[in-house]
């Protein structure tokens, strides 16, 4: 769930944002993975911590409710 959404907010973030443009702002956040850690993330076969999704909504600039899919009111 949470890497199909990390998928689809880095591809239409304007500009898009790369794999490797994510580890680097994931980086500035103390958390460091790699391109391949972030490849499996988004393809649902690496899990994610709860600090990694802290930094991933940090790093593409949602909040925790988008990056688990929850939509408001």
């Amino acid at each position: 769930m949470i890497g199909r959404t990390v998928r689809r907010f880095r591809a239409t973030a304007q500009p898009k944002i790369s794999q490797e443009d994510l580890c680097g702002r994931m980086a500035r956040f103390g958390v460091l993975l790699t391109r391949t850690q972030v490849a499996k993330i988004e393809a649902g076969k690496r899990p994610v911590f709860d600090y990694e999704v802290l930094a991933l909504s940090r790093a593409l600039k949602i909040n925790l409710n988008q990056v688990f899919g929850v939509r408001g009111d």
